[in-house]
């Protein structure tokens, strides 16, 4: 499976209604022959400052800046999808290693448990060239 294109996700968040959840799954290469894949149900367009986390403590970014108003954020030379509740209770995660799919478990053993620890968080940031699929 391939990444998506800017262009394609570009139209794509802009048909779909801010705060509507969505699917999407992305990849990230943890090494040389391993990758890791999740699929996950995301919210699009939120704005951190009215979600419960963010009430108290509204900030700028830290780095980068708004393409599109809490969608997109550029920092040097990269976009970034801005997702809420990515939570990785709704996340299903697989593994491959050179082509071939391998358990959680055996991925831990070779690189450790933190090269393969989730992130939770209300709001998260994804590159646009680890998008593989976006939307329903």
């Amino acid at each position: 499976m391939e990444p998506m294109t800017t262009k394609e996700i570009l139209t794509k968040i802009s048909n779909i209604k801010k705060g509507t959840w969505v699917n999407l799954i992305k990849v990230k290469k943890l090494n040389d022959s391993i990758t890791k894949y999740t699929q996950m149900t995301i919210r699009l367009g939120v704005d951190y400052s009215h979600m419960k986390e963010g009430k108290e403590k509204p900030e700028p970014l830290p780095w980068g800046k708004w393409l599109i108003d809490n969608l997109v954020i550029e920092h040097k030379g990269n976009l970034y999808l801005r997702v809420a509740n990515a939570y990785t209770k709704n996340a299903k995660s697989w593994y491959l290693k050179d082509g071939e799919e391998i358990s959680k478990s055996m991925v831990v053993a070779e690189l450790g448990e933190k090269k393969v620890a989730s992130s939770e968080s209300a709001v998260y940031n994804i590159k646009f060239e680890n998008i593989l699929a976006l939307g329903n």
